[in-house]
C-alpha cells in the first residue's frame, strides 16, 4: 500500500483528499498485482489419473481428486468458467510437456458437487507476530429493476471484517465480521480468545484504534511482550511515573 500524505479539510465540508507520494513502489504494487505463479509438482502429476478402480457399476473414474481440485481451484481465482478453465490447465499441462490430459467442464461440473476438499492447516510458527486491522465491506443486494427504476439508495450498509494476520506469512490467522459501528479495540480480545492458547504470541501490531485499555489488559493476559501500536494524540499515563504498563507511550 502507498504511503499516504493527509492534506487539510477543505471549508465546503468536502472529503480529504490524499495525495501519493512514493509512486516507484506504488506502480511495483500495481504490476505485481497481475503476475501468475503457478507450479504444479511431479507427485501431483504422478498422481493425476485416478488410480484405484471403484467397484461400482458404470464408468470408472478417469481422473484422481487432486486432478479435479487443482483445475477446479484455478478457475475460481481466476473467475473463469468450466470450459475456460479447461482450455486454460490444458494449455499449461501443454506447456509442461505432460502427457497428462485436463478434466473436461462436464467432468469438474459433476465431480465438483462430490469433491471432498482437505484444508490445509498450518503449524503457527512458535514467535508469532500479530498484525491486526479491520475493514469495510459493501452489503449489495438491491434488484436491477429497483436500481434501474429508481437508482441506487443514498444509505448502503456496510460491515466491518476485523483480521489478525501473521506478519511474515500473511496468512489470516483469525477473523471475525461485525456492524460498522463496532469500535476495532472491542473486537481485539475476542480475536485473541479464538487463538489457541499453545500459541505463543510474541508481539502484536496495530493502529491507533486499538490503543485502549482493554487491548492492553487482554494482550497482557496472552503474555505478548511488545505491543506496536501508536498511542493517540491525548494519551496520558496511567499511573504516576514512568510505569511498564505506559511503555507505549
Amino acid at each position: 500500500m502507498p504511503k499516504k500524505a493527509k492534506e487539510g479539510k477543505k471549508k465546503n465540508g468536502k472529503k480529504k483528499t490524499y495525495k501519493v507520494r512514493n509512486w516507484k513502489e506504488y506502480n511495483e504494487a500495481l504490476v505485481n498485482r497481475g503476475r501468475l505463479i503457478f507450479h504444479i509438482t511431479d507427485e501431483a502429476l504422478q498422481q493425476w489419473e485416478e488410480q484405484e478402480r471403484d467397484k461400482k457399476r458404470g464408468r470408472p473414474k478417469k481422473f484422481s481428486d487432486i486432478a479435479i481440485e487443482t483445475t477446479l481451484t484455478l478457475g475460481q481465482i481466476l473467475r473463469l468458467p468450466l470450459r475456460s478453465t479447461e482450455g486454460l490447465m490444458s494449455d499449461i499441462l501443454a506447456r509442461l510437456d505432460s502427457s497428462c490430459q485436463s478434466p473436461d467442464y462436464s467432468t469438474l461440473s459433476l465431480r465438483g458437487k462430490t469433491l471432498n476438499v482437505d484444508i490445509r492447516i498450518r503449524p503457527i510458527r512458535e514467535d508469532l507476530h500479530l498484525v491486526v486491522d479491520s475493514t469495510g465491506i459493501k452489503v449489495c443486494g438491491e434488484g436491477e429493476w429497483k436500481v434501474r427504476k429508481h437508482g441506487w439508495s443514498k444509505r448502503r450498509s456496510w460491515l466491518k471484517l476485523h483480521i489478525d494476520a501473521d506478519e511474515k506469512t500473511g496468512d489470516i490467522i483469525v477473523g471475525d465480521v461485525t456492524r460498522n459501528d463496532v469500535h476495532d479495540g472491542t473486537i481485539l480480545p475476542v480475536l485473541l480468545d479464538h487463538i489457541p492458547e499453545e500459541t505463543n504470541i510474541d508481539q502484536c501490531s496495530g493502529d491507533g484504534a486499538y490503543d485502549t485499555r482493554q487491548c492492553y489488559l487482554a494482550l497482557k493476559e496472552r503474555d505478548v511482550s511488545t505491543f506496536t501500536i501508536p498511542p493517540q494524540k491525548n494519551a496520558k499515563i496511567w499511573k504516576h511515573g514512568n510505569t511498564k504498563g505506559d511503555r507505549h507511550i
